[in-house]
């Protein structure tokens, strides 16, 4: 629970929760709570995983009630509940004192309480969060080493390194029917870049540095309309020369057309749970 749910259509909690479905949905009883906004047709399985819709958005102070109602079902119907991020928890983890569920907290992302994106409000609260879940929770999960490090420097807590996993790419062939004719630019070199439209991805930095740099494109896929520094950066940037700016993509296979035939990768995030490696 406290995704937007399943199929991934957002991020990487989404993407996690995606992947646990393929791989753990034949061995044990999943259900996944999902944002009813984002899935028109809500299938009730998926990979044999039980699928539940609530018609909240999962963030923002929506995201606070969409998770603690999930959550209040969860209670009745879970033995195990597992909380890809921790946003919210200050209510909903120390009521399992009362009902004695096992609780799972994975907290993704390097000190989210430190994101530029955040206001200073925003920071205190995302930081209460993660001290009320590394307290209460049962097991808590770091993705990296260096977060690893900051929950027991910060918090005092204890947890389980867990590296993302999961085969997130497949290469397709550039002549696939499919896809080639629509991305035309496949068939040079360029560079590709995913990420959400916010402050802290640095999509700026990315856009800044192929202004002069002119030995071959960048594609940059986005969801650009989220936010004014998606919105700006778009504006700013759609007719250059160097740039291919897409909307967001969220079926697999195409995003792994573009992404397999690229020349390089570029991850520019500076919070994302898989950035930091040393």
């Amino acid at each position: 629970m406290g995704t937007h749910g399943v199929p991934a259509k957002y991020g990487g909690f989404e993407t996690l929760a995606d992947f646990l479905c393929q791989h753990l949905g034949g061995e044990f009883d999943i259900t996944v709570y999902c944002n009813a906004n984002k899935y028109p047709k809500r299938e009730k399985e998926y990979f044999g995983v039980k699928l539940k819709y609530l018609k909240l958005e999962a963030n923002g102070f929506k995201g606070i009630i969409y998770d603690f109602l999930t959550y209040c079902r969860a209670i009745f119907y879970s033995d195990i509940i597992l909380l890809p991020k921790p946003s919210g928890i200050w209510i909903y983890d120390p009521v399992k004192i009362l009902n004695w569920k096992k609780v799972i907290v994975n907290h993704g992302g390097l000190n989210e309480w430190e994101r530029e994106k955040l206001s200073k409000l925003q920071k205190k609260w995302a930081k209460f969060n993660h001290h009320v879940a590394a307290k209460f929770a049962d097991v808590n999960i770091a993705d990296n080493s260096i977060y690893q490090k900051s929950l027991k420097e910060n918090f005092g807590a204890s947890s389980l390194l867990i590296r993302y996993g999961g085969d997130h790419a497949t290469k397709y062939p550039i002549d696939d029917r499919r896809f080639k004719n629509k991305y035309q630019f496949i068939q040079d070199d360029y560079a590709v870049s995913v990420s959400r439209a916010q402050l802290d991805n640095n999509i700026h930095l990315v856009l800044e540095a192929f202004e002069k740099f002119k030995k071959f494109k960048i594609v940059l896929i986005s969801n650009w309309d989220i936010s004014k520094y998606g919105i700006d950066l778009k504006h700013k940037y759609k007719d250059h020369s160097n740039m291919i700016l897409l909307d967001a993509i969220y079926d697999k296979q195409e995003l792994d057309y573009i992404r397999g035939n690229g020349l390089i990768y570029i991850h520019s995030h500076s919070r994302c749970g898989t950035a930091p490696r040393w």
